[in-house]
């Protein structure tokens, strides 16, 4: 059983390209952190500026453009048609497959009025 960590290395040796790895690799900005940059004090900001604290600079927030926008709007999807609701779900097309006869039988076996459109 491999870990997920080892799933997202390259393997060595005489593998398959196929099996080098199961996703693709993502562009990375900054370089991956390691366990020293994890184990650093973090920057502590100061009220006066001077030329020590610019390196504990904030960063700027991203540009509006980089930022994800979710706008869509809701109840757009059914749209009635007769032609594509008999096409579909009608007597006809539940002959043409195993799957809608069996619904045909089931309605059938229920006593529907009405077995299809």
């Amino acid at each position: 059983m491999l870990h997920r960590a080892s799933l997202l290395l390259p393997l060595r040796g005489a593998v398959s390209h196929s099996l080098r790895t199961l996703r693709p690799p993502r562009p990375q900005a900054f370089h991956p952190r390691t366990f020293a940059t994890l184990l650093r004090p973090l920057p502590t900001r100061t009220l006066l500026p001077s030329p020590s604290a610019a390196k504990f600079a904030l960063v700027a927030p991203a540009p509006p453009t980089a930022t994800q926008i979710r706008c869509r709007t809701y109840g757009q999807e059914y749209q009635p048609s007769n032609l594509r609701r008999k096409r579909r779900f009608g007597f006809r097309a539940r002959l043409r497959t195993v799957g809608g006869r069996k619904v045909l039988k089931r309605r059938r076996h229920k006593k529907r009025k009405f077995l299809s459109h």
